[in-house]
C-alpha cells in the first residue's frame, strides 16, 4: 500500500573546523602517560552491544607486535559494564597498555580523535554509528565491523578497514593495519576526510535537501 517518489538525503553531524582541527596536545597534557604511543581508539558507551571485549582480546595480540601500541577505551559506563572488562584486560596481561578515560566532551574528545592513529568501533550492531563519522570529520581511519550500517561507505571509499563482528576476524584485520605502509595510511587519512565531506557532513546534506525540496516545489 505504500507509494511515494523517494529521495534518500544522506544523515550525519556538525564538525566544526576548530573541532577536527583540536589539536592533539590537549589530549596528550590531560593523559600524558600516552605520549608517544600509537593509540587505538574507542569511544562510545561501555555497552555489550559495543564489542568492548572482543576489541580487547584482539588488542593483546596487536600489542606484542608493538610495544607503544595503546588502547585508549573512551565513553560513560550506564550498566556498570568496565570492572568486568577490566578483569578480562588483566587476564590477558594488558592493563597497564589500556586507559580508561571515562566520558569526554567538548575540545578533549576532538583531540583524542585527533591523537588517534585509529578509531576502532567493534559493535554487535549500530544503526549509524555518530562516533564513526566524527572520527572520519578527523581525518582518522576506521576499523569496524560489518553490523554497522554505515561500513559500506567506508569500504568502498577507502577510509578504513571492515571485519566480521568476531575475535579471529579483528585480529586479522589489526594485522592488516599493521602491515599497511605509512604512504597507504595517509592516503587513508585523507580518504577518511573526503569520505566525510561527501557523505556525512550535516551542513552540506541538509543543502542537498533544501535543494531537493526546492525542485519539487518548482516542479
Amino acid at each position: 500500500m505504500y507509494k511515494a517518489n523517494e529521495k534518500v538525503i544522506g544523515y550525519g553531524t556538525s564538525v566544526s573546523y576548530k573541532d577536527y582541527k583540536t589539536n592533539k596536545e590537549k589530549f596528550l597534557e590531560k593523559f600524558p602517560s600516552l605520549r608517544n604511543k600509537r593509540i587505538i581508539l574507542f569511544l562510545s558507551r561501555i555497552d555489550r552491544k559495543k564489542g568492548i571485549d572482543m576489541l580487547i582480546k584482539a588488542f593483546k595480540k596487536i600489542s606484542l607486535k608493538d610495544e607503544t601500541f595503546h588502547l585508549v577505551i573512551a565513553g560513560p559506563d550506564p550498566i556498570g559494564l568496565k570492572q568486568s572488562l577490566q578483569l578480562l584486560a588483566a587476564k590477558y596481561n594488558i592493563t597497564q597498555k589500556i586507559t580508561w578515560t571515562g566520558m569526554l566532551r567538548d575540545q578533549l574528545k576532538w583531540s583524542a580523535f585527533n591523537s588517534a592513529e585509529v578509531f576502532c568501533l567493534s559493535s554487535h550492531a549500530e544503526n549509524f554509528g555518530i562516533a564513526i563519522v566524527e572520527a572520519l570529520a578527523c581525518g582518522v581511519p576506521v576499523i569496524t565491523t560489518d553490523k554497522v550500517n554505515i561500513s559500506d561507505e567506508i569500504s568502498q571509499n577507502g577510509a578504513g578497514l571492515i571485519c566480521q563482528d568476531n575475535t579471529k576476524d579483528l585480529n586479522n584485520t589489526f594485522d592488516k593495519w599493521f602491515n599497511l605502509s605509512s604512504e597507504e595510511k595517509f592516503e587513508m587519512k585523507k580518504k577518511a576526510r573526503l569520505l566525510f565531506e561527501n557523505k556525512f557532513d550535516l551542513a552540506n546534506n541538509s543543502q542537498k535537501l533544501i535543494n531537493h525540496i526546492r525542485s519539487v516545489i518548482q516542479k
